[in-house]
């Protein structure tokens, strides 16, 4: 996309204080896609550092703000996926959000919230999770 004109995208991922239940955040990753752009552009910010040229973290006591500068070709509807990783890998916060890219520097603010772990049943889970031996689920 050498001739395409690009344009500042500066998602702000905001995460109320209590997502700070769901676990510590290890890392940020935002992907941003949408028509003309062939492989989705992917950006990671670590928490709860360093600030970098590309990522900032702002720690309120009722928020945390982290702005990730990355350039995004010029269109519409760029959809903007930001996602919380724990240490382990697995994702424990997310955030989507559209926008219109006609400015040379816009930004988009993404609200985190946490994800819902699946978590098996387990044996003593009572009745309702209750599978007879033998059964084919």
């Amino acid at each position: 996309m050498p001739d395409q004109e690009k344009a500042g995208l500066t998602p702000r991922a905001v995460a109320p204080g209590q997502t700070r239940q769901a676990g510590p955040i290890a890392l940020l990753r935002v992907t941003v896609s949408g028509l003309g752009i062939p492989t989705p552009i992917v950006a990671e910010c670590p928490i709860p550092g360093p600030v970098t040229p590309q990522c900032e973290v702002i720690e309120t006591p009722a928020a945390f703000i982290v702005t990730i500068t990355i350039l995004v070709p010029v269109g519409t509807e760029r959809f903007v996926v930001v996602i919380g990783l724990d240490q382990t890998g697995a994702e424990i916060l997310r955030g989507t959000g559209t926008v219109d890219l006609t400015h040379p520097v816009q930004g988009i603010t993404v609200t985190l919230l946490p994800v819902q772990a699946n978590t098996p049943p387990r044996a003593d889970a009572g009745a309702d999770q209750a599978v007879a031996v033998g059964t084919t689920v």
